[in-house]
């Protein structure tokens, strides 16, 4: 739900040296069709939406709430990478791909929020929401 979907008219400058990059993004992007090929050519920006970064395919995850009892907030969860096709190598590296988890309030009105985190992390509290579940689900009752 970021709202950097508009690319410029032209987002990616010409790679006509090895001082820029030629980057052919991330194989489970969801939008790989509108990548450069491996032997040339130039991304598509109006299908590689949002131009500036590879994204896979969201989830969508009911009855999130800012507070325990507030309202509703969409959240989704996807794998999130920088596109950096053309940029000077030189140039600040990305961190590389990165599980990202997103949310904007219920009504839309306002930003979204996006938080990422590398995948030994998202491992990590992978298994902390299960076994958080697990408490809430497994609760041994004292007779």
């Amino acid at each position: 739900m970021t709202d950097r979907n508009d690319p410029p008219s032209r987002p990616w400058p010409e790679v006509t040296d090895l001082s820029r990059l030629y980057d052919h993004g991330q194989p489970w992007c969801a939008n790989a069709r509108a990548h450069p090929d491996h032997n040339g050519g130039y991304p598509d920006p109006d299908r590689h939406l949002p131009w500036h970064e590879c994204r896979s395919n969201e989830a969508f995850v009911d009855d999130a709430r800012r507070n325990l009892d507030d309202d509703e907030l969409g959240l989704s969860v996807y794998l999130g990478s920088a596109f950096r096709f053309g940029e000077l190598r030189d140039a600040a590296g990305s961190h590389g791909p990165r599980v990202v988890i997103e949310t904007w309030p219920s009504d839309a009105d306002g930003p979204s929020q996006r938080l990422s985190m590398g995948a030994g992390s998202a491992l990590r509290l992978a298994r902390i929401l299960v076994r958080l579940a697990d408490e809430l689900t497994f609760v041994e009752r004292v007779a």
